[in-house]
């Protein structure tokens, strides 16, 4: 049976694709790169590889012994079921029963995993619960991608995932030449496709030729360089306060698929130097395995466009400030109280929650 294959460095990307959405939403208007989309783009190209690695192996295991692919996709279902539902379900029943706007209002969106819909279809925010759009992307992919990996003959598997990608990217343009809202391309699963089958790509290239994937970073990194440069170009020429525009709504989530491609790949073979001992830290590798926790819980400790004055944590900051003058006007200090607090709630997530359910995915082999 096909077991997951463990890459501790990309625990560390795990943490850095985490962090930079946290300082995002902490940051607010302070910050005025796309930290968030960056890391989000990440995250989608780093579940891409894992689970096509995983499917991938799975699907040449069964084509050997003439084995039946149902069997494997239920087990991969419920497995991705384990992980993500308990702590997802937990928090909207908990956000229902505090009555955290919109939650309540909107609760089939959410326990129906539709939020980005919901989004796309009223081109509207859902305020602290913004960032579970992107969580609906990822289970609609698992739930849909399986079955094409399963049922499409290995020989055509290539063309599908290149055009997958070419679809993601041609959908974009027609939306913004159609001058549609730009939310419906920033959170639709099908225009997202760029960095989820990205990933996907980057897993192929690795069951099907391991022996020459550690030449894959080499190769790529002027390809890397290049999408640095473009992406660099492109907020200079355009920044984000001038959307909509061709760069932001079409090209700036390849961009960052590529790069996010390229750090995963290198991540694989295993960094060297000072960045291989940051990625496999101790303390960053368990960051990154708590990662789904601290992106669950962060913009409910606090979000720079929607947390109110009555909120828990302004409150603390300003009680801070009853005793230490000034304390909660460093940005630094905000920052510092923020992570503490995500992480705590992350980890007793991790322990009490998620890591008990996780372990019964024993029972669930592909």
């Amino acid at each position: 049976m096909t077991q997951p294959r463990y890459f501790q460095q990309l625990d560390g990307i795990r943490f850095l694709a985490v962090l930079v959405v946290m300082l995002d939403h902490w940051l607010g208007e302070r910050n005025s790169l796309p930290l968030g989309y960056f890391g989000v783009n990440t995250f989608f190209v780093l579940s891409g590889f894992l689970i096509t690695s995983i499917l991938l192996k799975t699907k040449a295991e069964n084509e050997k012994r003439g084995a039946s692919h149902l069997p494997s996709l239920k087990s991969f279902l419920i497995r991705r079921s384990l992980r993500i539902f308990p702590a997802y379900y937990v928090l909207v029943t908990v956000l229902i029963l505090l009555n955290v706007p919109p939650v309540r209002e909107l609760a089939g969106w959410y326990f129906g995993y539709v939020t980005n819909v919901y989004i796309a279809l009223k081109n509207t925010w859902l305020g602290s619960s913004d960032h579970f759009w992107s969580l609906a992307v990822e289970e609609q992919f698992y739930l849909v991608f399986p079955w094409l990996v399963f049922f499409t003959p290995q020989r055509w598997l290539p063309a599908l995932f290149w055009a997958l990608i070419a679809l993601a990217v041609g959908l974009r343009t027609w939306l913004w030449l159609s001058h549609r809202p730009w939310v419906i391309e920033f959170v639709s699963t099908p225009t997202c496709l760029d960095a989820l089958v990205g990933g996907s790509v980057l897993a192929m290239m690795l069951v099907r030729s391991p022996e020459r994937f550690g030449e894959l970073g080499r190769k790529t990194t002027p390809l890397f360089v290049l999408a640095l440069l473009a992406l660099g170009v492109s907020l200079w020429v355009f920044p984000p306060t001038t959307r909509p525009n061709f760069t932001d709504d079409v090209l700036q989530r390849l961009l960052f698929s590529v790069i996010a491609f390229w750090l995963i790949a290198r991540a694989v073979v295993g960094f060297k130097g000072w960045f291989r001992r940051f990625l496999e830290n101790p303390i960053v590798v368990y960051f990154g395995q708590i990662s789904y926790g601290l992106y669950l819980y962060h913009n409910f400790v606090f979000n720079a466009y929607h947390t109110p004055p009555t909120h828990p944590v302004p409150r603390l900051l300003a009680w801070i400030g009853a005793w230490v003058p000034g304390l909660p006007d460093s940005i630094l200090f905000r920052l510092a109280l923020f992570f503490a607090l995500t992480v705590g709630l992350a980890t007793a997530s991790w322990y009490l929650l998620e890591k008990p359910i996780n372990n019964l995915k024993r029972y669930f082999t592909y």
